[in-house]
């Protein structure tokens, strides 16, 4: 999908690291313990591309226009750059405006008197921020901000990582279908011919059983295959935001797993911490979490107010306006909090104790961030060393298969034999197939985990850089 691959989605990779020295964290290795230099390194950016698969690019622009995990996460950046607009304004001046009308009644020598009064008036309040209570708490409310922003990108990556990853069990599940579709009808067709040769007297009855056993047993594992297919399919379908109908278009016409990509840049551990979004807004968590501490201690210190107001007051509406009857007045304030029964103290000790829970989470993200890379490179080398020796197998079951078919047709091998090569030339494809889609689905874990991003569809969601 051409739309797809013309934008990059470039939105964290460049953002500011912020500095959180005083967080403990253990010692960083100089380079990942389980990388391999086997393999010529692509490029991170773009990886979606890599795969040279239209349907799944449309797949993935489907995902991020329809996703409703993604559209609750819009919601959430919609919420909280609402909440850094509501948080800066306490830093400005409040004006508010006031109109009212009185209606009196006084007893007089005339008798009762009806009087009626119109007053306008307009109030300017403000707090002189001393002690940067309001700013701090702005401040914060920035940082929720941008790391909501940081947790959308991380969502919009996760969501098109998980729809390569089901795309991909779509497929391997059909191929896995077509392959038991394609023994039991080998199977089945090998039955017929023992039935004929049975009635003709060349085969026993324990052959024609014996045939008709592993028949069955191949039809139960393909009717299994087909369960397993229906369910990832509906996986799929509700990354999409479909019904999950198990009707993925395309879907029976894709019998083969692409091309590995090639492997990805893993850089040095330290990169990490600013390449992933994860890791990004878990920093800003911790630092609003040290400004509204801040804000709490403030909260504690006098403050300084400032209230000017101007006016009219006048018996007859119309003469409001001619300014005859004006009053103004500006009025400083101190307030000193006295007594509150403990509140500020508790307030300021349920802040602390945010602060020390942002930082147990903050190193709580690295430190799955290095796992899941060191896993990642770990299972890569391991999967492709696993290919080699599965490649091995169906070669040389391969060549069994076919040494044994001839000495069937020739009556030296016996049905039992035949039977067991065909099924163990076609476990050997099915097991080169799953390592296969190990490996693709592996790929994919390894450049999420690296922070590695992919091609937007065009109008998709942009991350703003901060």
């Amino acid at each position: 999908m051409p739309a797809l691959v013309s934008v990059v989605l470039t939105g964290c990779v460049g953002w500011s690291s912020i500095s959180a020295e005083r967080v403990p964290l253990p010692a960083v290795a100089p380079e990942w313990v389980q990388a391999d230099t086997d393999g010529d390194a692509g490029d991170a950016v773009g990886w979606l591309a890599g795969f040279k698969d239209p349907l799944l690019d449309s797949l993935v622009a489907e995902a991020v226009a329809g996703n409703p995990a993604l559209a609750g996460a819009r919601a959430r950046l919609a919420e909280g750059e609402a909440g850094a607009v509501a948080a800066g304004a306490a830093r400005l001046p409040g004006v508010d405006f006031n109109f009212q009308k009185s209606r009196s009644r006084a007893n007089g020598l005339t008798g009762a008197v009806i009087s009626e009064r119109f007053t306008t008036n307009l109030t300017l309040n403000w707090e002189v921020d001393v002690w940067q209570r309001i700013g701090a708490s702005a401040q914060a409310a920035e940082l929720d901000r941008d790391a909501l922003a940081m947790d959308l990108h991380a969502a919009r990556l996760s969501l098109a990582a998980s729809v390569a990853r089901a795309w991909f069990d779509v497929v391997e599940g059909r191929a896995q279908v077509a392959l038991a579709e394609q023994l039991v009808s080998n199977l089945s067709a090998h039955l017929g011919s023992l039935e004929r040769g049975y009635r003709s007297g060349l085969n026993s009855a324990a052959d024609v059983q014996l045939a008709r056993s592993n028949l069955s047993s191949e039809q139960s594992r393909a009717i299994e295959r087909q369960r397993v297919l229906g369910d990832r399919q509906r996986t799929l379908e509700i990354l999409l935001g479909r019904y999950p109908a198990a009707q993925i278009a395309g879907a029976r016409e894709k019998l083969s797993l692409p091309a590995l990509p090639p492997a990805v840049p893993v850089g040095v551990p330290s990169s990490l911490l600013e390449r992933r979004a994860d890791i990004a807004a878990a920093q800003r968590r911790l630092l609003g979490a040290e400004l509204r501490q801040t804000s709490a201690h403030a909260d504690r210190f006098p403050k300084f107010g400032l209230t000017a107001s101007a006016g009219n007051s006048s018996a007859e509406l119309a003469d409001l306006l001619k300014g005859s009857s004006a009053v103004w007045s500006l009025l400083g304030n101190l307030v000193q909090p006295l007594i509150d029964g403990g509140r500020r103290e508790a307030v300021e000790t349920q802040a602390a104790a945010r602060v020390t829970q942002a930082e147990a989470r903050y190193v709580e993200v690295v430190l799955q961030a290095f796992s899941e890379v060191e896993g990642a490179l770990e299972q890569e080398r391991r999967v492709r060393a696993q290919l080699v020796e599965l490649n091995q197998s169906l070669i040389a079951a391969e060549r069994v298969e076919a040494l044994t078919v001839e000495e069937y047709e020739s009556g030296i091998a016996n049905t039992l034999a035949m039977l067991e090569v065909k099924r163990r030339t076609f476990a050997a494809r099915s097991s080169l197939l799953d390592a296969r889609w190990r490996q693709l689905r592996n790929r994919i874990n390894l450049t999420l985990a690296l922070g590695g991003d992919y091609a937007a569809p065009a109008g998709g969601d942009q991350t703003t850089k901060r």
